[in-house]
């Protein structure tokens, strides 16, 4: 099941946090949501080489579990090219202000 963020679609996953290990480590870009009975909330969004490695180890996941009364869930979309996905990471950003990372 594919989910859509900002006109960006993410195909592996969702996934629920505590399976982050299914993703791929590859380059790319993901996000993390907290679903509720409210809805789905943006809550990060990041790239990196190793999208795996990078979300299990993350230095937010405080700031995650902080920012989310529901489960929180991970999705990523891969792509090798570092600018595209620094650019994909801006604009999900600008348009979705999520409340951890770079603002």
């Amino acid at each position: 099941m594919a989910i859509n963020i900002a006109g960006i679609t993410f195909e592996d996953g969702p996934y629920p946090i505590a399976q982050a290990g299914k993703l791929k480590n590859a380059p790319g870009v993901y996000v993390i949501r907290c679903r509720s009975s409210s809805g789905n909330t943006l809550i990060d969004v990041g790239q990196s080489d190793k999208v795996r490695d990078r979300v299990m180890n993350h230095d937010r996941r405080e700031c995650w579990g902080k920012n989310c009364k529901g489960e929180l869930e991970v999705a990523a979309i891969y792509i090798s090219d570092k600018q595209q996905r620094e650019d994909i990471e801006k604009k999900i950003r600008e348009q979705r202000t999520p409340p951890c990372g770079e603002r």
